[in-house]
């Protein structure tokens, strides 16, 4: 086997038919898998997708979120290699046969992870990569002086010539890496509910001395967020936050990572505390803060 593509859902289930639809439609000249991994949907998912044949169906008992559950499908994978791919993308060329042949032709570079730039449904192109993140780069997101960036022009134009860009990580939208390196590295972080298990995955394999690349040609939609659309923002806000201080947790000493907690609360206390958050809500952040 080649790929195995893995798939995680959680109530999506149009998303995820219109998703293995795209795949089927346009993946050639690869030999390949579909895994799809539920986590206890309650729409209905189990009904239709437990009697698809051209998927390997996993039923999840709660709902593990995205890091355990790719985990999960990987251990009853077969391919060569790991397509992660998030329900609410549909593929519109053979974006995972252009990522393998891309994969096995370039011995000479240290691949870890690879991916595509992803485009909206305007077809624009929308985030599909990034810098890891640094604390002071929260702090300016959280105070909204510095946004999601883009591709730069600089970016485009060595990716065009290329073929390929390296990056520090790319999002989890779409992602293949060689199944020996998912192993040596031992998968996502389990710690992890949600948000930043790619980005935490990406670093330890940059610091192992393996690089990530964004590939030119793939033509993949995301429709970024609707595989979260029945979440309310504001708990999805608590989650991010809690990713991201576990995530500097790892790489950065107690000392610093308090520091950093309490000015980030300071900045972050205006949209807590005067903009929508209940009182159940309020408490449950001030409580991550202080766990994490």
């Amino acid at each position: 086997m080649d790929v195995s593509i893995i798939i995680v859902n959680y109530n999506t289930k149009e998303l995820v038919s219109d998703c293995i639809k795209s795949i089927i439609e346009h993946t050639i000249n690869v030999e390949y898998e579909i895994i799809l991994v539920d986590n206890n949907s309650t729409d209905g998912s189990k009904d239709i997708f437990l009697k698809d044949n051209r998927i390997k169906y996993i039923q999840n008992n709660d709902n593990f979120g995205f890091g355990v559950a790719n985990n999960i499908g990987v251990q009853s994978s077969k391919g060569k290699y790991l397509f992660f791919l998030n329900s609410d993308t549909i593929l519109l060329n053979n974006a995972v046969g252009i990522l393998f042949d891309f994969a096995e032709s370039h011995p000479e570079l240290p691949i870890a992870v690879l991916g595509g730039l992803l485009m909206d449904e305007n077809m624009n192109k929308t985030h599909s990569f990034g810098k890891f993140p640094s604390m002071f780069s929260k702090i300016l997101e959280a105070i909204r002086l510095r946004n999601k960036s883009g591709i730069s022009q600089s970016q485009a134009e060595k990716l065009s010539q290329n073929g390929f860009l390296e990056v520090d990580y790319i999002t989890g939208a779409d992602m293949l890496i060689k199944r020996e390196i998912f192993d040596k590295v031992k998968g996502f972080d389990p710690n992890f509910f949600m948000y930043y298990e790619e980005t935490d995955m990406q670093k330890r394999l940059k610091m192992s001395g393996l690089n990530n690349y964004i590939v030119d040609g793939l033509r993949i939609l995301h429709f970024e967020g609707m595989s979260q659309k029945k979440t309310y923002n504001n708990h999805k806000r608590i989650v991010l936050d809690q990713s991201m201080l576990l995530y500097f947790r790892k790489y950065k000493s107690h000392f610093v990572v308090t520091i950093f907690k309490f000015i980030y609360f300071i900045v972050r206390f205006p949209t807590i505390f005067f903009h929508g958050y209940t009182w159940r809500e309020k408490k449950l952040y001030f409580k991550s803060l202080l766990k994490a």
